[in-house]
């Protein structure tokens, strides 16, 4: 993706300079300069471009698309000079996010048997006694089972 880049043009004792120099671009990046000084400056590239008359306190326009390493120049100010360096982009990696837990459920997928649906019996439900049991088989009636004289 193409940047805008600048290029300072600074003050520096009589001169001017051009700040930063060697200036790092990417191919396709659109540089502009920027004067910061107080005279007019116009920028010439080895390629052929040229800048509008840059006065101090502007930037210039239009703005120069890099695409190979060039040298420059201020066409008014001769012995000021700088180059532009065509870089390559920086690659990030991709960010790595750490999975999440797996919960126990998914593991069904690996062949593990799954859990009985069924319900579970119930606790304390009420079981015949061995006594119960017994006298229906035997047609036999206990004392606990005869109904009682009213008498």
């Amino acid at each position: 993706m193409a940047n805008l880049r600048s290029i300072k043009i600074v003050q520096a004792g009589n001169l001017a300079t051009f700040q930063p120099d060697p200036a790092g671009v990417q191919a396709g990046d659109r540089i502009h300069w920027n004067n910061e000084t107080n005279n007019d400056h116009q920028v010439q590239v080895s390629d052929g471009f040229v800048t509008d008359n840059i006065p101090g306190g502007a930037v210039s326009n239009p703005g120069y698309p890099a695409s190979a390493g060039v040298s420059y120049q201020c066409l008014i100010h001769p012995q000021e000079l700088g180059t532009i360096q065509i870089v390559p982009p920086v690659v990030m990696a991709p960010a790595v996010v750490p999975a999440a837990a797996v919960p126990a459920v998914a593991s069904l997928a690996s062949g593990a048997a799954a859990p009985s649906a069924a319900p579970a019996p119930k606790k304390g439900a009420k079981k015949k006694s061995q006594q119960e049991r017994g006298r229906k088989k035997e047609g036999r009636v206990s004392s606990h089972d005869r109904p009682r004289d009213p008498a």
